[in-house]
Order: structure tokens, then sequence, then C-alpha cells
């Protein structure tokens, strides 16, 4: 079976990689972004396979600007939410804490609520969010953005629990990825850093089974970083807040 994916935020890194993994997979993709030389550039490469639409999510009118493009392609039955901003901020800048938040929470939310009104009807609906890793403790390089990575790896365990008491025949997949080699990648120290092409086929074999019910609930890219997340959730707070 072939899906239809929407992916937001598509137009570099992990979600520009991801779409062309699909496609490559005979998966009809649509993707949303503010960029939009990148995602046409792919579309002449796949014209029966890409469509593309130039939107930028922070904007006050998502939710009706995503039901136009559902309108035109209601055979979507998964959707992956790519979007994420961050930077280092140990001066704790408030104009990065709150741009930080406007897209990472605020048009999060949004899309996280339109995308389950379209996805309750589908069939074999998946709705896949990239948190990370940092929202497993706080940061203090980048409050904003570990605080904002907690709330949607809160949010989508929330959502995933009111789908199940409500029968709602839709799969939430929450990625958490360690270190990508891309432009949110900041700072000094990193290590297992995955290209992003490798860490879109990862994500691809994880999200396009055929079955929702066979998507994983909650995974890390690459796999690896299972280990650090084991590791960071044990570490006592005395410990941690010295690191």
């Amino acid at each position: 079976m072939k899906h239809c994916f929407l992916l937001l935020g598509a137009s570099s890194g992990i979600g520009l990689a991801l779409a062309e993994v699909l496609v490559k997979k005979q998966h009809q993709v649509v993707l949303v972004a503010r960029r939009q030389e990148p995602m046409a550039a792919l579309q002449s490469q796949y014209p029966g396979l890409v469509n593309h639409y130039q939107l930028d999510l922070t904007q006050p009118s998502i939710s009706e600007a995503l039901d136009e493009i559902y309108s035109l392609h209601p055979e979507i039955n998964r959707i992956v939410y790519l979007a994420g901003w961050g930077d280092l901020n140990a001066n704790l800048d408030l104009h990065i804490e709150l741009k930080t938040q406007e897209l990472n929470t605020h048009s999060f939310t949004k899309v996280a609520v339109w995308g389950t009104g379209v996805l309750s009807t589908a069939t074999e609906a998946v709705f896949v969010n990239i948190s990370s890793l940092a929202g497993l403790r706080g940061g203090g390089f980048a409050p904003a953005y570990n605080a904002s990575k907690a709330y949607q790896i809160n949010y989508w365990e929330g959502l995933r629990q009111r789908a199940t008491k409500q029968k709602l025949p839709l799969r939430y997949c929450d990625v958490r990825p360690g270190f990508v080699d891309t432009d949110m990648a900041k700072g000094e120290g990193q290590f297992w850093v995955a290209s992003p092409k490798k860490a879109a086929k990862q994500l691809a074999r994880k999200i396009a089974k055929k079955r929702a019910k066979d998507v994983p609930e909650i995974f890390y890219l690459t796999k690896r970083w299972k280990i650090i997340a084991i590791i960071l959730k044990i570490l006592p707070n005395w410990l941690y807040k010295s690191l």
C-alpha cells in the first residue's frame, strides 16, 4: 500500500531528505515550507509524485491555509511535522526564547489540532512529530528549545491517550532525534552526528509501513540515541545540573 504524506517544514534537512526517500519508494508527498526553491526542484524531478506549497507555518491563519491544501489532496493519510527552530541562548535573550516558542509550541499546537481532525477519518492514518532528545531534560544553553520539545513530547502522549480512549483509528508517532547534520545542530562537543540522508532512511522505514499499527509510537533517530535517552532519564538532578 502506498501512502500520501504531508510533510510540514520540508525544504531542508531531514524533511527534504525524507521527501526524496519516500518518492523513490513511490509514495506521494505534499511538501509545505517557506522556502520554495528546494521543493520546486524535487517536484521537477518527480512531477507525478510531488506537489509543493509555499507557506509560513507561523501565520495566524495556518489552519485555513492547510484546509485549502487538504481540499486539493484529500488522499493524505500521513502527516509529518518537521518544522522547528531554536538557538543557543545561555544569555537568555527574550527575543530568541519567544521566537522558539512561536513555532515549536504555538504553531505546533495549531497543526496538531488541525491534523488530528483531518486524519481521524483517513485510512491507515499516522501523525508523526519530530520532537527531540533535548525534550527529555532541561537545557541551560537553550532553555526555550528544550522546554518546547518537552511540550511536544507530552502533547503527543496526551493525544495518544485521547485516541486510545476514544478508539480513534489514528496512530501518533513521536520521533526523537539526537544530533543530525542540519542547520539546527549547534554547539560544540557533538557526537554520533548523522547525515540527513541516513536519518531520513531510518525515518522512512518506520513511518511508511503498510499498517498504521506497525508504526512505532516512540523511536529515536538514529537508533543508538536510545542509549543516551535511558541515561538522561535516570541521571539525578544534582548530577545533571552540573553537566
